[in-house]
């Protein structure tokens, strides 16, 4: 049982100067202060409280996108590219940023987008544009990957082991399906039948589902359209697909 509160009274915060308090005192004795704290103090530590939560709960949720990125194939090189980091200087720099833009908003709305076909030397930034896109895709998350074309048909020749645990017609299953592929560095393969068949069931099995796929080579048009087969090619520039031509210098050591 307590007895109404004393008074206000004035005490001096080192921070905020004046502010006021009182005590209520105890039918069985004592005293215990209420209000002791000067308020503004109270106020900026539940703001500083408040945002300390929020940078806690952002860093975990960008941490986790973070290994999502990279789990999608993105290097850690690349882990944090987007497209305001990419460099533009020529009219064809903003333009290829606008294609890949293009296609990857698409995808993050759950539209058609178009396929892209994109070719340029080492260096002018289509593993930039193309990380960009993975981020940005995972961020609305959309089901997307960008694995090395080397890669993609080692992974195709191990399931024929019979020890392995992946099928031809599983992984088929999978890459068919993804909302956005992008197979990256098309060239580095042998150009073998065998090749130029595992690729063709990719793009011809998303081309059926009615699903985008990005390829990007340091070979030109021509070359790419000999290496993977013009059947492939035709699935790719049916319905708007672009190519897009990178052919400026390089970025990297400036």
């Amino acid at each position: 049982i307590t007895k109404m509160p004393n008074p206000k009274q004035t005490a001096i915060c080192e921070v905020h100067g004046k502010f006021e308090f009182r005590y209520t005192d105890s039918v069985i004795g004592g005293k215990y202060m209420q209000s002791s704290s000067c308020v503004k103090c109270i106020s900026d530590r539940n703001v500083f409280i408040e945002a300390e939560i929020k940078r806690i709960t952002y860093d975990k949720k960008e941490e986790s996108l973070k290994t999502q990125i990279l789990n999608r194939g993105v290097s850690k090189r690349n882990v944090s590219k987007t497209f305001e980091s990419f460099h533009l200087e020529t009219p064809a720099q903003y333009k290829a940023k606008e294609l890949h833009e293009a296609f990857t908003n698409s995808v993050c709305n759950g539209k058609v987008s178009n396929n892209l076909i994109v070719c340029g030397s080492v260096g002018t930034g289509k593993t930039h544009l193309a990380s960009a896109a993975i981020n940005k895709m995972t961020r609305a998350n959309k089901s997307c990957e960008i694995i090395k074309i080397i890669d993609l048909i080692r992974e195709f020749k191990a399931s024929w082991s019979k020890d392995n645990p992946n099928t031809e017609a599983s992984l088929l299953d999978y890459y068919t399906n993804l909302d956005a592929l992008i197979i990256d560095e098309v060239g580095v393969q042998f150009g073998s039948d065998t090749e130029k068949m595992i690729i063709f069931d990719i793009i011809d099995g998303r081309y059926n589902n009615i699903l985008p796929t990005v390829l990007t080579s340091n070979l030109t048009y021509s070359e790419v359209k000999e290496l993977i087969g013009e059947r492939a090619i035709d699935r790719l520039r049916e319905d708007g697909g672009a190519v897009v031509a990178m052919k400026w210098d390089s970025h990297r050591g400036k």
